[in-house]
């Protein structure tokens, strides 16, 4: 059941970096990362892949000085690359993370190419103290990491052709994907970095975790640029199955699919036009 107290806290979240710049004083990079406020905790969602976190962070007015919680989605470049540059500057900031964030990785798609974390990130997380996490987490009163989501639906994988070594011959599962769950006065909000694990299988998991508290909003990236149908429609029915209010599609999800869900779900689906900051 709710606690009382955590039913009156709201979260803001700031859209700090994302594929796409929404106003002029912001730059567009591939990578995400949020800035999460919730009952006094300043908490940073993955980092983007480079200063453009730095840069962004000030002309949004969010102060990474102040941040108390660092949290990685997963190990890809996009998400961790920022890390040197805010690490500068929150150096009290607690690090969250699955083991195997740090580790090679490649992806194959017309070429090979690179996809793990920096090495001065992955040096800097082996210098310092982390909460190397694998299974649920409390982070904060009220704010959960999923930990490594199991993988259920035969209709999702982790959205690309991903390895361990460069000869493509060891897949990577992404094991180290993980949501970030914190409960808000109108339910549960369900933060993504990729999806890797699959957005069905993640709210499963959230929804059997807390014992079927009521997912309010779904906020990130969900890997369905190159979903089946099959996968869309089934992505769709869980959203509607949750009675989702709240959609915000980012980062790797995809143009025509972000077109299919705001279609799906008439009045659900809002977009960065609308402000950089959503509060609920």
């Amino acid at each position: 059941m709710f606690n009382d107290n955590r039913m009156k806290t709201d979260v803001q979240i700031t859209v700090l970096v994302d594929n796409v710049a929404w106003r002029p004083d912001v730059q567009a990079q591939h990578g995400l990362s949020l800035g999460i406020e919730y009952g006094g905790k300043r908490i940073l969602w993955d980092t983007g892949q480079s200063d453009v976190l730095s840069a962004n962070a000030q002309s949004l007015g969010v102060d990474l000085a102040q941040t108390d919680s660092i949290a990685l989605s997963h190990g890809h470049y996009d998400h961790s690359g920022g890390l040197p540059f805010v690490l500068s500057v929150a150096r009290k900031a607690n690090i969250w993370s699955h083991p195997s964030a740090t580790l090679s990785r490649f992806s194959r798609k017309e070429t090979l190419h690179p996809v793990g974390m920096p090495s001065l990130s992955v040096e800097l997380l082996q210098s310092r103290p982390v909460h190397w996490i694998k299974t649920w987490t409390s982070i904060h009163e009220g704010v959960f990491l999923t930990g490594a989501i199991p993988r259920k639906t035969p209709y999702e994988d982790t959205g690309g052709a991903f390895f361990l070594d460069a000869d493509c011959r060891i897949p990577d599962t992404l094991p180290d994907d993980q949501a970030l769950v914190a409960q808000c006065s109108k339910g549960l909000v369900v933060i993504l970095g990729c999806a890797h694990s699959g957005v069905v299988n993640t709210l499963d998991y959230v929804h059997q975790k807390m014992s079927g508290q009521p997912v309010y909003a779904v906020i990130g990236g969900m890997h369905l640029s190159k979903a089946s149908q099959v996968r869309l429609d089934y992505t769709v029915q869980t959203l509607k199955q949750y009675d989702v209010q709240i959609v915000l599609p980012l980062h790797c999800t995809g143009e025509e699919a972000m077109c299919y869900l705001r279609t799906a779900l008439p009045g659900r689906v809002i977009q960065l036009s609308d402000g950089p900051s959503i509060k609920l």
